[in-house]
């Protein structure tokens, strides 16, 4: 018999905890700064396993990705951004291909009771990450 999936307090309840596509919900204000995604229970265990930390910025409500495998942190760009013409460093994912960038913003992030300061480059991804500048800059 299996037993019910297990709840983690900081992964929202409107959101199936194995769904990885879809970032965590944003209108749950007792979700905190600090969310999870997780992965479906394998059939070895029935305990989920913690994949990706987000962080949500408590004053936009965006949910960035905190990814310590990335260099640096970016955004997705926005129409105006793409229409600029202005051109930001050359950046490669992890599979090799070449992602568009568009210039670079500074953003207030305030995540918990700490507000931080954030150089974001406008790419072209489908959602905001925070890389290891992000992390060795605020020494976290």
């Amino acid at each position: 018999m299996h037993q019910p999936l297990q709840t983690f307090p900081n992964v929202p309840e409107k959101r199936k905890p194995w769904k990885r596509e879809s970032e965590p919900a944003l209108d749950s204000p007792s979700a905190g700064p600090i969310c999870f995604a997780a992965t479906r229970p394998t059939s070895a265990t029935s305990e989920l396993k913690m994949t990706q930390l987000f962080v949500t910025d408590e004053k936009s409500k965006r949910c960035f990705l905190v990814d310590t495998g990335a260099q640096v942190s970016v955004t997705p760009a926005s129409w105006a951004d793409k229409v600029s013409g202005a051109t930001g460093p050359n950046l490669q994912a992890a599979n090799g291909s070449s992602i568009a960038t568009y210039g670079s913003r500074i953003v207030h992030l305030h995540l918990g009771n700490w507000v931080f300061n954030a150089r974001l480059i406008s790419a072209n991804v489908k959602r905001p990450l925070l890389g290891a500048d992000f992390l060795r800059q605020h020494n976290l």
